[in-house]
């Protein structure tokens, strides 16, 4: 009898992976708790902003950058256990120079080596071109490489062969294995 995955969930997508600049239980680590908006599913990697609901009086999570301000990405899934008791839900801002790898990106999306990335309102990374010029979409973070080899590339972006297929960037329960690694940045308006 074979236990394998025994009580886990299969994910569409792995969870993010913070590759560098993570510290938890630094107090100066730059990250935001936020609850998250009424009817709204978030997934860990999304892109993600805090938005100012007067009726509850408080800042909550909704997908996607906003014209001004910065962006988060989601640490945990909306629905996890934690996150549903304690309320809150935690996002790693993107002017806090981390490194991440994140499965929810834009698939028309061409990502070059260096290439800047914004989000757009499905929580998505996208190249700053991918629906025209991006107007005042902020800038959240620059492509340093997409994992594994089959993966959304174009030329100057290779895949870090040694980690490809190697499932150290996939959860148990994932079935996708995509990701693309950006160093974060918050640029307020692209200017493009």
């Amino acid at each position: 009898m074979s236990y394998t995955n025994q009580g886990t969930i299969k994910r569409a997508k792995p969870r993010m992976q913070v590759l560098r600049g993570n510290a938890y239980g630094d107090s100066q680590q730059e990250s935001a708790a936020y609850p998250v908006g009424s009817g709204v599913t978030i997934l860990s990697g999304m892109v993600i902003s805090p938005l100012w609901v007067a009726g509850n009086s408080r800042y909550e999570w909704q997908k996607g950058p906003t014209a001004t301000g910065v962006a988060y990405f989601a640490t945990a899934d909306s629905t996890d256990p934690d996150v549903m008791s304690s309320g809150n839900l935690v996002g790693l801002s993107c002017a806090g120079k981390f490194e991440i790898a994140t499965a929810y990106y834009k698939s028309t999306s061409t990502f070059t080596l260096g290439g800047y990335v914004k989000g757009n309102s499905d929580g998505e990374i996208e190249d700053v071109t991918a629906s025209g010029s991006g107007g005042s979409t902020p800038i959240i973070g620059r492509v340093s490489r997409v994992l594994p080899a089959t993966s959304p590339v174009t030329t100057g972006v290779a895949p870090n062969s040694s980690a490809a297929g190697a499932g150290v960037f996939v959860d148990s329960g994932s079935t996708a294995t995509t990701m693309v690694v950006i160093e974060t940045m918050s640029i307020p308006t692209n200017g493009a």
